[in-house]
């Protein structure tokens, strides 16, 4: 899912994409100064994205529990702009912040 014409990526958008089963594709030849490449970049070294695979037909990328907590807050806050219900989006926050904080409590055990 290389940058075409008319598709306009934001960090939304990745995260969207990198939280499906099929996780979130990199063309090959995906200009390195695009904004998929910067955002892509951005995100691996935030630890919201983590390479999946690499080969001929380009990167796969697969979304973190810290990407996971970023796509929600950006969920509602998109919701919220438009007056919309955030109560399950609230929730699945709170379970991704305990599954972090677990994650980072294994992380400094180990």
């Amino acid at each position: 899912m290389g940058t075409r014409r008319g598709v306009i990526f934001n960090e939304e958008k990745v995260l969207f994409f990198a939280n499906h089963e099929q996780a979130f594709h990199v063309q090959p030849n995906e200009p390195k100064d695009s904004d998929c490449r910067r955002i892509v970049d951005s995100l691996v070294s935030r630890g919201m994205l983590s390479p999946l695979s690499t080969g001929s037909s380009g990167e796969f990328f697969r979304i973190t529990t810290k990407g996971k907590v970023q796509l929600v807050e950006l969920q509602i806050k998109w919701r919220q702009s438009r007056g919309k219900d955030v109560t399950g989006h609230r929730e699945e926050l709170a379970a991704l912040l305990c599954e972090l904080s677990e994650e980072r409590s294994v992380d400094h055990a180990g």
